[in-house]
C-alpha cells in the first residue's frame, strides 16, 4: 500500500507540473505568429492590400516579423497614396518592385 501512495503523490506531483506547463505554452502560443495568418497577409500584400496587418502585441521574433511587416505594409501604403490613386489599385507596381 505504501508503495500505491508514493505512486500517486509522485504522479500528482507531475500531473500537477505538466498541468502548469501546459497552461505555460498555451499562453505563450497565444503570443504566437500563426504561419497560415502571416502567409495569408503576406498573399493580400503582394495583390496590392495595403490595408491588411499582422496582430500588434506580440512578443519576441514572431513580435519582430508583425512589427517589421506592418511597418512595410504601412511605408507602401502611404507610398502608394503620393504616387495618385492608380499606383494604390495596381498591384503590378508592387510586384515589380518586390519580386526578384
Amino acid at each position: 500500500m505504501k508503495t500505491e501512495s508514493t505512486s500517486r503523490e509522485g504522479n500528482g506531483r507531475n500531473g500537477r507540473t505538466a498541468a502548469i506547463r501546459g497552461a505555460a505554452l498555451k499562453s505563450l502560443e497565444g503570443d504566437a505568429l500563426d504561419r497560415d495568418q502571416l502567409l495569408a497577409a503576406l498573399m493580400s500584400f503582394k495583390r496590392g492590400d495595403f490595408s491588411v496587418r499582422l496582430p500588434v502585441g506580440l512578443t519576441g521574433v514572431d513580435g519582430k516579423i508583425a512589427d517589421a511587416f506592418n511597418d512595410v505594409v504601412e511605408l507602401e501604403r502611404r507610398d502608394a497614396s503620393r504616387n495618385g490613386p492608380s499606383s494604390a489599385a495596381s498591384a503590378g507596381a508592387g510586384r515589380r518592385r518586390w519580386a526578384r
